[in-house]
């Protein structure tokens, strides 16, 4: 199987440096091809490389992480947010689907992490998965209205990959053995691929 061809975007030297390191012990797949310190080396080492994931530090400055995705518009590749604030847009970044790690990054929960990414990069390859879009467009919806809970938008994960809702329109969440049936009071409902525990 091919590496993942990596790269991490941190202002901190030391925050590069570390999870460089977690990255060689515990997750062989995944292959460093660069390393940026600012949001405007990585959107150019990004255009240059074409990446399969990117780990990205969120508060940088001048310009942070969620900026540096804006800029981009289209988004192929999967994103790894890493935070040293666990008070940072916690519920933006969750109904988005898209992992959120904090510093000092968990070992364990960085190859979990992986594992999700690699998954969907295979399935993407495969013909069998959106891009990262549908993710992305939610986790920036949501980060504009993170004080409006009701605004907020949920990616859920079905067989048809990533399907966007608001919240505010669902009824209820009925467990389905290993799945999830989301009822909703405008459309039909969307049978998730993750029991009712998960979600």
């Amino acid at each position: 199987m091919k590496p993942i061809r990596a790269i991490l975007v941190d202002d901190e030297p030391r925050g590069v440096a570390s999870l460089r390191k977690l990255l060689q012990l515990n997750c062989p797949e995944v292959e460093v091809i660069a390393t940026c310190a600012s949001a405007d080396e990585a959107i150019e080492q990004i255009n240059q490389l074409k990446p399969d994931l990117l780990f990205l530090d969120i508060a940088m400055p001048e310009k942070n992480g969620i900026a540096l995705l804006s800029e981009l518009g289209n988004i192929p590749f999967e994103v790894i947010f890493i935070s040293a604030h666990s008070t940072y847009m916690n519920q933006a970044f969750h109904f988005s689907a898209v992992d959120y790690l904090l510093k000092p990054v968990d070992e364990d929960l960085l190859m979990e992490a992986v594992k999700r990414a690699e998954k969907r990069i295979q399935q993407k390859e495969g013909g069998q998965a959106q891009t990262s879009e549908p993710t992305m467009d939610t986790l920036l919806h949501n980060i504009k209205n993170r004080n409006v809970v009701q605004k907020m938008k949920l990616c859920i994960p079905s067989l048809k990959g990533f399907q966007v809702v608001v919240i505010q329109d669902i009824i209820c969440c009925i467990a389905n053995g290993n799945y999830t049936s989301f009822q909703f009071i405008n459309r039909p409902p969307i049978l998730a691929s993750k029991p009712l525990k998960r979600i």
